[in-house]
């Protein structure tokens, strides 16, 4: 979030151009995005360990 917030100010300023600052705003959407995709699977990950249940005992919390 820093790194988009300093984009701006870097268009603001006029040290990058409107295009620029919005290819390099959608990357970092992206990148943001995909890092709250990891975050949300580990800390579901967290939670089975936390459980006792993990991928490999799945099948025998089942049975």
């Amino acid at each position: 979030m820093r790194y988009k917030q300093s984009i701006y100010q870097d268009w603001k300023d006029g040290e990058i151009t409107h295009s620029g600052y919005h290819h390099m705003s959608e990357h970092y959407e992206r990148q943001i995005a995909a890092l709250r995709e990891v975050l949300k699977n580990l800390h579901v990950e967290r939670e089975e360990l936390q459980n006792g249940i993990t991928d490999e005992s799945s099948c025998l919390v089942v049975f």
